[in-house]
């Protein structure tokens, strides 16, 4: 009986994780992750299919940098190719050819009171593919920065303008 309570209890406490397959990716954000904490969603247009598994921090000696890798699991079964003749892909066939068409990583702000982040993941086509290539037997997905983070430089890149304006002559000018 104690052993059975002990088996539905890991159950319900790692909600069903043992008996789900992961496929875990890695991400390198340029933006601060502060906020993003384990076991935070994964989404892909709202729909959660997949969790941060871990943060780490890293030192490159070399380089004498430091980088952030984010890895994800990502339930095989919440993303499925259909309509496809043949065999469906999967794996990493199957996230290659998403990337190809623009597939990226972004922090989204999960909760504006408690900062909280969460990982978004979206078609961006238009955007430069960013990759660092830093764990090798694990399959990278391209970020973005967050959307309050390029606001932030959109804002940043107007107030260098309007600095390089002649404000003092402009209202002489316009007194005059």
């Amino acid at each position: 009986g104690a052993v059975a309570l002990i088996v539905i209890a890991v159950l319900l406490l790692g909600r069903g994780r043992f008996l789900t397959e992961q496929r875990t990716s890695v991400l390198y954000f340029e933006d601060s992750v502060e906020g993003l904490s384990v076991g935070a969603p994964v989404t892909f247009q709202g729909v959660r299919i997949g969790a941060v598994r871990d943060i780490q921090v890293q030192y490159l000696p070399r380089e004498g940098e430091f980088r952030v890798p984010v890895f994800i699991d990502i339930e095989p079964g919440r993303v499925k190719e259909v309509g496809v003749g043949g065999r469906p892909r999967e794996g990493e066939a199957f996230l290659k050819s998403l990337i190809e068409r623009g597939l990226k990583a972004q922090l989204q702000l999960q909760s504006l009171v408690t900062g909280q982040l969460s990982v978004q993941l979206g078609f961006h086509p238009g955007t430069p593919v960013r990759l660092v290539g830093g764990e090798g037997d694990v399959p990278e997905i391209p970020t973005i920065p967050m959307a309050l983070a390029q606001a932030a430089a959109t804002v940043q890149r107007l107030i260098e303008r309007l600095e390089q304006l002649p404000l003092d002559e402009l209202f002489a000018h316009l007194l005059r």
